[in-house]
């Protein structure tokens, strides 16, 4: 299995999952057709979930989603905390701008759907990609 990395661009995210378990997502997703871009990473979040690390950090640095996408991003981090109940250690880092109540909202609901605990990171400033 390789590393899927995927440079941002103005409507889709800069991604990084290593096979070591640092995963990152950060930029803006928007994509016209999501099913396009995110079929990659569903296909390797899979693929890494049948022999994940013992201990997988998913950091999500999005500041802003569209509706697709957010369902998008919701099926990876369903994936991603399944393997939690199988003794492998997750950890979710949900970054959001200190104003940004509404991305701040979005992870806390995936939280409460999920039953999971995510670590909420308040940024000063929106992370360079």
């Amino acid at each position: 299995m390789e590393n899927l990395i995927i440079s941002g661009t103005k409507k889709t995210p800069a991604v990084f999952f290593s096979q070591d378990g640092k995963l990152h997502v950060q930029g803006r997703s928007i994509p016209e057709d999501p099913t396009v871009f995110y079929d990659r990473l569903y296909l390797w979040i899979y693929e890494y979930c049948q022999h994940p690390a013992p201990q997988t950090e998913f950091d999500v640095h999005i500041e802003y989603f569209n509706s697709a996408s957010s369902k998008s991003l919701l099926v990876l981090l369903r994936e991603l905390t399944g393997i939690n109940y199988n003794g492998y250690k997750v950890q979710i880092n949900w970054h959001y701008e200190k104003e940004d109540d509404d991305i701040l909202e979005r992870g806390e609901y995936y939280q409460n759907i999920l039953d999971f605990k995510f670590n909420f990171i308040k940024e000063d400033q929106p992370p360079k990609v």
